[in-house]
């Protein structure tokens, strides 16, 4: 299980203020950040017919998940561009917010 923007160094590259570095390239993903500023949410996502709240706090978008871990249904996804957030992959997980249970 992986957690915030720690997830960010197993995609093929990450494009930073301070330049481009290489990932590990264990997915096909690339991180950019967008600002300098943090943007911050909460969300509402949906698994397993359970719905999660969550917060997330990041500056970068994520494209080209294959195999997202949640449908989002309000707040920040990987990028502007979908609606998903996370990746999964065999037992590996994945997400950038921090959830909750909710049975509403």
């Amino acid at each position: 299980l992986f957690t915030g923007n720690s997830f960010e160094m197993l995609g093929e590259k990450i494009n930073s203020f301070l330049g481009e570095f290489m990932g590990l390239n264990i997915f096909s993903f690339e991180t950019v950040e967008q600002n300098k500023t943090r943007n911050t949410a909460d969300s509402i996502v949906a698994f397993n017919g359970q719905r999660l709240v969550g917060f997330i706090n990041k500056c970068s978008e994520i494209k080209g998940i294959e195999n997202p871990l949640f449908e989002v249904e309000m707040g920040l996804s990987n990028n502007a561009a979908d609606s998903c957030e996370g990746i999964i992959y065999k037992n590996f997980y994945e997400r950038y917010s921090l959830f909750s249970i909710s049975n509403w």
